[in-house]
């Protein structure tokens, strides 16, 4: 958003809460949360009013404070009336909260405002509107979506790489998030590492490169399930072969795989409650 970069301050406050691969404590959250009431007290401009209360809405969400997050994106979508792109970011980043509560329809709606607005046709929207027309039963248009998003995306950039790995465990694009976690590990370092398999680079990923999977649980899922499963192909590789083996290989992955809807919604269950 432009306004950011009227103050240095809300910038780097604006990278640092966007970006969900980064932990920061409670204790950190709600320090930003107290200069952001104290900036919004102060300030007159509508735009920059507006800013604030989106700022103020994501430390809110990753408070688990979801109510108060929409009623911080309402504020700051009563600022902004005209089709700007300050109004599609805000949209966008609501559409996130709204599937965070469960209300798709309205999640879906949010996203397609958002991307209908002039700069608002980003892969952080689409991101968005993906997952909420797979909640949806909308799984063909859901996937068409992701991958539209992919395309937008900038996938030199960590914090990019690690939000659509995301929006792909969340589509059940096992292979995908995978292979997009391991990209962020990789751009996170450097480049180093960039020709080896993924799952090589995330087994061997250090424990801060992973810190940021404890904001996303289904991509925390997917990444553990992804990496048994290969632990144990490899393991079945190594035995001594004899007859027989190979389509017993095969035979495990099949039901593995044709397993995957129970173990996510057992996991869900445990996760849920």
């Amino acid at each position: 958003m432009a306004v950011a970069a009227l103050d240095p301050k809300l910038k780097e406050y604006a990278e640092l809460l966007h970006d969900f691969s980064r932990v920061l404590s409670n204790l950190e959250l709600r320090r930003i949360l107290r200069e952001l009431k104290s900036m919004v007290e102060r300030a007159v401009d509508h735009e920059i009013v507006a800013f604030l209360y989106q700022l103020q809405a994501t430390c809110h969400q990753r408070l688990g404070q979801a109510n108060k997050a929409l009623d911080d994106y309402r504020r700051a979508l009563q600022r902004l009336r005209e089709p700007t792109q300050a109004r599609a970011e805000t949209l966008s980043n609501q559409a996130g909260v709204l599937m965070y509560v469960g209300r798709y329809q309205e999640a879906a709606l949010s996203s397609l405002e958002a991307s209908r607005i002039s700069g608002g046709y980003t892969h952080a929207t689409l991101g968005k509107l993906a997952e909420a027309l797979y909640r949806l039963g909308e799984i063909d248009a859901a996937v068409q979506t992701f991958q539209e998003a992919l395309r937008l995306a900038d996938l030199t950039n960590p914090s990019q790489c690690f939000m659509m790995a995301n929006h792909a465990a969340e589509l059940g694009l096992d292979q995908d998030a995978v292979e997009l976690f391991a990209r962020f590990i990789v751009r996170r370092n450097g480049g180093e590492g960039e020709s080896r398999p993924a799952i090589e680079v995330i087994g061997s990923a250090s424990e801060e490169d992973k810190a940021g999977l404890e904001n996303v649980q289904i991509l925390d899922a997917t990444i553990r399930r992804m990496t048994a499963m290969a632990a144990e192909l490899a393991r079945l590789s190594a035995l001594p072969t004899v007859e027989g083996d190979e389509a017993s290989s095969e035979d495990a992955h099949d039901v593995y795989e044709a397993t995957h809807q129970l173990r996510e919604d057992a996991l869900a269950h445990v996760l849920l409650g």
